[in-house]
């Protein structure tokens, strides 16, 4: 049988090592765990904010390929857009605009999301042609939400304000 009032007052170092390991231990779960969840928040954090940049990205490059059929299946069904001008689209009206954009830059992105919703607010500078005429805007505020396709388990394109005007022209950008 092990004398540990012995052990305490001979060793009280090997003691207090012995009630350290102890310890260690016993906590060691709940701090894996509490470390675990915490990485594991970080983690879905930052890879949802490099999905709501890659979504808003994606957006963009199927309006600069001119895919109506890839921007199609990208689209929602409940898809609206709002334009800085008060006009707005659904889906279908949209996709027969044809919205050309010739080239594009997004930046200063900010992501939020919660289970299947990402909402991602952004700055674009695009070159697009609507009515045939070239025209390049400055970096102006974007916001697009996406959800995740319950039957697909595909992110799709559910609403995009533009609070972009081209002054001087009465053109609003896509």
């Amino acid at each position: 049988m092990i004398n540990y009032a012995n052990i305490l007052e001979k060793k009280p170092a090997i003691a207090m090592v012995s009630l350290i390991m102890f310890g260690a231990s016993v906590l060691s779960p709940q701090v894996a765990n509490a470390t675990s969840e915490s990485i594991s928040s970080a983690t879905t954090k930052i890879s949802m904010e490099a999905r709501g940049e890659k979504l808003a990205n994606r957006f963009f490059e199927l309006l600069k390929q001119q895919n109506a059929r890839g921007l199609s299946a990208f689209l929602s069904k409940s898809f609206q857009i709002q334009r800085a001008d008060n006009t707005f689209a659904h889906k279908a009206e949209y996709i027969s605009s044809e919205p050309k954009v010739v080239d594009y830059s997004l930046s200063g992105f900010d992501v939020t999301s919660a289970k299947n919703v990402i909402v991602v607010r952004y700055k674009a500078q695009t070159t697009e042609t609507p009515n045939g005429n070239p025209l390049t805007s400055e970096k102006k505020p974007r916001m697009s939400v996406f959800v995740k396709n319950p039957k697909t388990g595909k992110w799709q394109l559910t609403g995009h304000s533009n609070f972009d005007v081209y002054v001087g022209t009465g053109e609003t950008p896509t």
